[in-house]
């Protein structure tokens, strides 16, 4: 499917339908979970929870694109970056609700 920017996004539904078991891993401060929801139509892999208090700071994906579509240079740099984002997706085997901008820089 495609988003009004144009960008081609992720359509791989049935590789989401991995699944993982009990994964234990620890998340650092600071981190993003589920940042692909951003740039690309995402399908959770899995549930979190917590062994300690944690705060999580909710984007809502619909306003960030409307507020995105108000200023030309910031949807120009977004939409490029959604498309790197999607290359680098469709590149990847193993997809992760973990995976930020920076994993995928790394690949």
């Amino acid at each position: 499917s495609s988003s009004d920017t144009g960008v081609d996004r992720v359509d791989r539904t049935d590789s989401f339908r991995e699944t993982f078991g009990r994964l234990r891993k620890s998340i650092p401060e600071g981190s993003c979970l589920s940042e692909a929801g951003l740039w690309v139509t995402w399908v959770h892999r899995g549930d979190f929870s917590t062994e300690s208090q944690a705060s999580i700071l909710l984007l809502d994906v619909k306003a960030f694109e409307e507020l995105v579509t108000l200023y030309v240079t910031a949807k120009l740099a977004l939409t490029e970056h959604a498309e790197y984002v999607v290359k680098k997706l469709n590149e990847i085997e193993l997809l992760s609700d973990l995976l930020t901008t920076a994993d995928l820089m790394m690949r």
